[in-house]
């Protein structure tokens, strides 16, 4: 697998843009964790409410046990206790809830603000780059096995603009019939970042 061009300007805009995609990368992983650990640290007053809320129960759970044993009053105090220590057990299930809620919404904030603009590049970048490294695998390839550059002049006959055609040589089509492929192969193989090997 060829995975950088062997021209020194081609190998070395693709390191840059590759070194360049990897830098975008780790600057949004990095941005997405640091926003959700800026939207986890709202989860510290659910912490507080659940722990309140525990604290509440059982202070007065227990404080409707020990007058419920209270003879002629004990049913009646501990009745509006009870149903107090119940409303501690509600505000420490909200509590619970709330860093539920909070911690999701920070996983969820953190992975799209990371992902959105990572997926961005990457849609942009990578079908070309992988483009660009299949034909460049299949043309050393060729190149190694049949060295005839006559697939090479006819793909920069039909892939390069004429411009460029006509600075490899003045009849690009003559060139062709005659069977001088060298330069139109050339120009196809610099574009692929692959020196000529004649």
């Amino acid at each position: 697998m060829t995975l950088y061009a062997e021209t020194p300007s081609l190998r070395a805009r693709q390191m840059a843009l590759d070194a360049a995609v990897a830098a975008w990368t780790y600057l949004w992983v990095r941005t997405g964790m640091w926003l959700h650990d800026l939207v986890a640290a709202l989860v510290e007053p659910g912490r507080m409410l659940e722990e309140g809320g525990s604290r509440i129960a059982q202070g007065l759970g227990s404080a409707g046990s020990s007058v419920s044993g209270v003879p002629v009053v004990g049913r009646l105090l501990s009745g509006p206790l009870d149903t107090a220590a119940e409303a501690g057990r509600a505000l420490e299930r909200a509590g619970a809830a709330q860093q539920e809620a909070v911690m999701t919404l920070a996983l969820v904030l953190g992975v799209v603000v990371a992902v959105l603009p990572i997926a961005f590049v990457a849609l942009r970048y990578l079908p070309g780059r992988a483009r660009w490294v299949r034909e460049a695998t299949a043309a050393r390839r060729l190149l190694g096995s049949a060295p005839d550059l006559r697939l090479f002049a006819i793909r920069a006959v039909a892939n390069r603009p004429l411009s460029e055609l006509r600075r490899a040589t003045p009849d690009p089509a003559g060139a062709l019939e005659s069977g001088a492929y060298h330069a139109l192969a050339a120009l196809e193989l610099r574009a692929l970042g692959i020196r000529t090997r004649q």
